[in-house]
């Protein structure tokens, strides 16, 4: 009889310590399961803040325009402003329908710029010429090394790879330019802008407006003055509105 009741109570020990054991692992496993909700919940609320302030594309467009007009209005205030327009609108193509020019026998200063602006009178169509159109893009690449080039001889060659939206051609000869100690003009650096702003095949809207940032820089380290055009190209292809309203706020 004894024996019986002790071995119940033995039973009923073990019962409990197990009872008590499953208790203990619930408990854990509850607290692991909060703790492991909790970092959820966490790392939810994270990556709404990053979506809604840093990844989000209408916002991070937003603070790529405010950027832009802080360069642009401190150039302006540094560099001061040209009253007056680009004299020629470089981007439009020509329209004489002319054979190829003869290269000058003798390059020199005369010669080898009078040909880069025979050359550059020439309307090509890129769908029906495309080989032409590389065969002048060669000649362009190889006249821009030598040191006999102008400024004008520059924006002519820069605006032909602008019109077919050659932009890394177009920032190599800007380059080029200035390593042959040849200040751009603020028509170089329209043209630069602008082809940037029109180019609409980006795989990243960062790409194009660190390119116009990295232009208005240029200009503001050559204290590059802008003027009525640059305006124009700003105030034409910024979306944002309150930046718009600056904009034609400083040209007023």
């Amino acid at each position: 009889m004894i024996q019986s009741r002790i071995w119940s109570l033995v039973k009923c020990r073990v019962k409990l310590i197990r009872y008590q054991s499953t208790i203990t692992n619930y408990n854990k496993l509850q607290s692991n399961i909060q703790s492991n909700y909790n970092e959820l919940i966490k790392s939810h609320n994270n990556n709404n803040t990053i979506s809604s302030s840093t990844t989000n594309p209408l916002i991070k467009l937003q603070n790529k325009e405010f950027e832009i007009y802080q360069i642009f209005n401190n150039i302006l205030m540094k560099n001061g402003f040209i009253p007056s327009e680009d004299k020629t609108r470089w981007l439009e193509k020509p329209t004489k329908l002319k054979l190829l020019p003869q290269p000058p026998k003798v390059y020199d200063k005369i010669t080898i710029n009078n040909y880069i602006k025979e050359l550059s009178e020439i309307n090509i169509l890129p769908n029906y010429n495309n080989e032409i159109l590389k065969q002048i893009a060669l000649i362009y690449t190889n006249l821009t090394n030598s040191n006999l080039l102008n400024v004008n001889s520059f924006n002519l060659i820069i605006s032909f790879f602008a019109r077919y939206y050659l932009t890394l051609s177009v920032f190599r000869i800007r380059d080029k330019m200035i390593t042959h100690n040849i200040k751009p003009t603020i028509e170089t650096m329209n043209i630069c802008i602008e082809t940037v702003f029109k180019k609409r095949k980006y795989s990243n809207s960062d790409i194009q407006y660190n390119n116009i940032i990295e232009n208005l820089k240029i200009m503001q380290r050559l204290k590059i003055q802008p003027n009525k055009t640059t305006f124009y190209i700003m105030y034409k292809y910024l979306t944002n509105r309150q930046v718009r309203k600056m904009i034609r706020n400083k040209m007023r």
